[in-house]
């Protein structure tokens, strides 16, 4: 869990759904969104996500093994930035 200056973030890898989710909270800890977001590719295996706040909001970062034919399945790191409003930026799990 990290405080992005606003609200808290906390991230979560899905042992069932092998993605990563994230979810804002309030400083009361209610929280800001209805349902957890999908941070990874829907689909793929991710895992191992991390959390830091930065200027610009919170950065999460986590493994995606990759199913792209060229990369043969081993794991890549990605990072995707959740601005402060709740926008996820960043490409997709790298597509």
């Amino acid at each position: 869990m990290a405080w992005s200056g606003n609200d808290f973030v906390a991230v979560w890898h899905d042992a069932v759904a092998h993605d990563v989710k994230a979810q804002r909270f309030g400083a009361t800890l209610l929280p800001l969104d209805a349902q957890p977001f999908e941070v990874s590719l829907a689909g793929s295996v991710a895992m191992q996500p991390s959390i830091a706040a930065t200027a610009a909001g919170t950065a999460i970062a986590y493994m995606r093994l990759a199913d792209e034919p060229q990369y043969a399945g081993v794991p890549r790191a990605f990072v995707r930035t959740l601005a402060r409003s709740g926008v996820v930026h960043g490409r997709a799990a790298g597509r």
